[in-house]
């Protein structure tokens, strides 16, 4: 077990088997002598890594010293670096210490030994273990004080003592009078956390398992929501309270944190004759309709829609400072139009995904949420955004969402970050989570003698602007095509999905290698962007269209191509593609995208209602030059052959609205004055 150093660089000495006595003056005599280069660079860098099983020694000291083990790496890799960095006779040493030590980040590499469900106190109290976890929640960060100097009231001696409160029963030597508090000596800052099970690993329709974490120092200031995390600590048992001054005998099992590393992604991959496949078809430009093929199968047609959904999985990349890489669909039209259907399926095929009932989600639930943990103090709790961030969220019935939720969701998708005060402290979480949601109409259907902004009213032009694309469905689609849809929903409730298609398994793996790449963007890709908005520039005449938003989606549309064609740049193809998807979006909306139509402040707008244009002009044309007033039946007539009215029933339904509102003055049948401007 001996370390058989020639030179000791450090002060202490030996026992008679070559071991130093102070266990944090052998650490720092190892670091020295065999992490030599890591160490001059820790003062650069102010990190420093190692493996727990790289020596013999180094777990050793851990077993021996597991709740102080910590502290002793962290002292001593702040001395070794200062020895090397300086004389070892330089003040500087003493007086750098201290700046040093606060600023480190230790990581160490222990082997993951157990898992967080087959945590329990009979089998692991007092135990070392690590295993893999999600950080579900965290309460404020507080300082903990170890040592203090405690005074006496009347002669001032001190004594440095295990910090136990104000009072203590400790007496002066001289005054035998108890001792008081006086200053900290040691002292450090903590968060207490919640670890729940990653979300994929539990078994379906059971609640995840939980435990409690208390991280110190550097790890309590790194710790981020939702992270997915490998935690190495003390599993130990902590007194709820006391109830009657005894001690309550239920405990909670609470990890005292030596190490927390943020856990690489670790996705199920194709083998390697299903990954031939896929390239095989991409060679053959068959890939993308292969996927759609598959993906929700039983829904007749959409494969644009489909395709974009598809595009929200697979996800962009950062592009530029100012424009994160989630992608948001909207999916709107009227009811029994398969929009929830194709939601539904993307957690069939995709791990990190939920779907959401927009009538029973909070503001609170879908960014984040205070909560009290075991102990009884409040905590943080992560909502469904920052929860499942580098994934998708969906919503179903999106327009049943509280007012003022839609104007929180705004801002988390400019920046994808989460930003609330709550539980007494700022919190700010990364949230880069893709959102598809569906919706029905202000008025339940789609109504074309409205404006986009009134079928859209409820989530105000703020929130319309910030998806990625919203397509439209219509009812006259299913009811054109009834019996193609009627067949091939029996067909796939009797036979299932077809042979000749990819499995939802194959999907998922081709979903989760598509994700490993990180296309980078060609300056040809952004040329073509950008000459493509130059042409439609001279059809337009509103320049208010060309906004920076479309040309971020167009390109990490793009971007998700890309990464579906398992491509490692965006090309000029790639960017045609995405056109080609934006303009299916905008046509389904009723408008074209090559005279320069974009859903922005022109489209927007609450003009005058199509119909009172038509009742007006009906009135107009047919009013008596003397008196000024028209026969009603002979405006009506006039206006239903306007065809904005689809029958005569919403004509009179229109015409009484008129008259509530004492926009229509009548005179013996004759209609005699018309007010527009009341509007």
């Amino acid at each position: 077990m001996s370390l058989d150093l020639p030179v000791s660089n450090v002060r202490g000495f030996f026992d008679n088997q070559d071991r130093f006595v102070e266990p944090t003056n052998e650490l720092i005599e190892y670091f020295i002598q065999y992490k030599t280069d890591e160490v001059i660079d820790t003062l650069t860098t102010l990190s420093f890594t190692f493996d727990i099983d790289e020596n013999p020694i180094l777990r050793e000291i851990l077993n021996e010293h597991k709740y102080n083990f910590r502290h002793m790496v962290i002292d001593a890799i702040t001395e070794a670096t200062l020895i090397l960095n300086h004389d070892y006779d330089d003040p500087q040493v003493e007086i750098q210490a201290p700046r040093l030590k606060p600023k480190l980040d230790v990581n160490i590499i222990f082997p993951v030994n157990t898992a967080i469900g087959e945590l329990t106190a009979n089998q692991f109290e007092g135990q070392i273990v690590t295993f893999e976890a999600v950080v579900s929640d965290w309460s404020a960060k507080d300082t903990v004080t170890f040592t203090a100097v405690y005074k006496c009231p009347e002669c001032g001696s001190g004594k440095t003592m295990k910090f136990v409160g104000l009072k203590t029963t400790e007496r002066c030597v001289n005054c035998k009078v108890f001792l008081e508090y006086f200053v900290p000596v040691k002292s450090e800052d903590m968060r207490r956390i919640g670890l729940r099970e990653n979300i994929n690993e539990y078994t379906k329709h059971k609640q995840p398992y939980k435990i409690v974490a208390d991280t110190y120092g550097r790890i309590a200031h790194n710790v981020e929501l939702s992270s997915k995390v490998i935690v190495t600590g003390v599993f130990t048992s902590i007194p709820l309270a006391k109830e009657n001054g005894r001690m309550n005998q239920r405990f909670i099992p609470t990890i005292q944190v030596i190490n927390m590393q943020k856990k690489s992604e670790v996705m199920s991959m194709p083998d390697d004759t299903l990954l031939a496949k896929f390239k095989d078809l991409e060679k053959q430009g068959k890939l993308i309709d292969s996927i759609i093929d598959g993906f929700a199968f039983n829904i007749f047609e959409k494969r644009m829609e489909k395709k974009a959904v598809i595009c929200s999985i697979l996800g962009s990349e950062w592009i530029g400072k100012n424009n994160p890489p989630q992608i948001y669909i909207l999916l709107v039209g009227d009811p029994d139009t398969y929009k929830s259907t194709i939601m539904k399926y993307v957690s069939k095929v995709f791990d990190n995904c939920v779907i959401a009932d927009a009538t029973a989600v909070s503001g609170n639930g879908i960014k984040a949420v205070t909560v009290k943990m075991e102990d009884g103090t409040w905590s943080i709790r992560a909502g469904l955004l920052p929860t499942h961030h580098g994934g998708v969220v969906l919503f179903d019935e999106f327009g049943d969402l509280k007012a003022e939720i839609y104007s929180e969701l705004k801002q988390c998708m400019i920046d994808g970050r989460i930003r609330k005060h709550m539980a007494g402290e700022d919190f700010d979480a990364i949230a880069e989570t893709g959102i598809v949601a569906s919706m029905n109409p202000t008025w339940d259907v789609w109504d074309e003698n409205r404006t986009f902004l009134e079928n859209l009213d409820v989530l105000g032009k703020a929130l319309i602007t910030r998806w990625d694309a919203i397509f439209k469905f219509s009812i006259k689609f299913c009811n054109d095509h009834e019996d193609d849809i009627d067949t091939l929903f029996t067909q796939s409730d009797i036979n299932g999905k077809p042979k000749e298609f990819f499995t939802d398994d194959e999907i998922k793996l081709f979903f989760n290698y598509a994700r490993t790449f990180h296309p980078k963007i060609t300056e040809e890709a952004l040329q073509r962007r950008n000459e493509f908005f130059r042409n439609i520039r001279n059809k337009s005449n509103d320049n208010s269209n060309f906004e920076t938003r479309v040309k971020n989606s167009i390109i990490k549309f793009a971007t998700a191509l890309a990464k579906w064609h398992l491509s490692p740049i965006v090309t000029e193809e790639h960017v045609d593609e995405a056109l080609a998807i934006y303009k299916y979006s905008l046509e389904t909306c009723n408008l074209r995208f090559e005279n320069g139509e974009f859903i922005n402040e022109t489209k927007l707008k609450r003009t005058q209602d199509m119909r009172l244009n038509a009742v007006e002009e009906a009135f107009n044309s047919c009013r008596d030059a003397v008196s000024g007033k028209a026969q009603i039946d002979e405006v009506r007539q006039l206006a239903m052959q306007s065809g904005v009215f689809k029958d005569i029933t919403q004509f009179h339904h229109f015409w009484e609205n008129l008259k509530k509102s004492d926009r229509l003055t009548i005179h013996n049948e004759h209609l005699a004055t018309l007010h527009p401007l009341r509007f």
